[in-house]
Formats: C-alpha cells, structure tokens, sequence
C-alpha cells in the first residue's frame, strides 16, 4: 500500500470487484504493470473544461491536468 501512495495512485473500487480482484491490482500496481489510460492532457487555465468533459463522460480514460504550463 505504501508504493501507492508514494506515487501519488488511486484505486477506485467498484461493487462488481471482490476481495481478491482488489489484491491482484494492488500486487500489479506495486510491480508497476498497470498503466493508466490518459485521453486528454490540458494546462491549469483549461481545468473548467476537462472538469465538463469528466461530468458529461465525453472522454474515454483519465485527463492529466498540466500544472506546470
């Protein structure tokens, strides 16, 4: 669990996942083989945006916020 938070990593459950699926993804993550899915990466001034893409679910996958543009 350490490494996850030291790398900054979420893990976002889900009511169809066991037990089990949570500790395999825990063990995957920790070994770095789970990569996540970033479709859009915008700068800090183009928050409001992403933040609509994310409410409306236009966007497949996660969207980096650039906070050093």
């Amino acid at each position: 669990m350490g490494l996850i938070i030291l790398k900054g990593n979420r893990i976002e459950g889900s009511i169809s996942s066991t037990r089990n699926d949570m500790k395999k993804a825990l063990e995957l993550s920790a070994k770095g083989e789970i990569e996540p899915v970033i479709s859009q990466k915008v700068d800090l001034d183009h928050v409001e945006e992403a933040y609509s893409m994310i409410k409306e679910k236009s966007n497949l996958g996660r969207i980096l916020i650039k906070l050093d543009a």
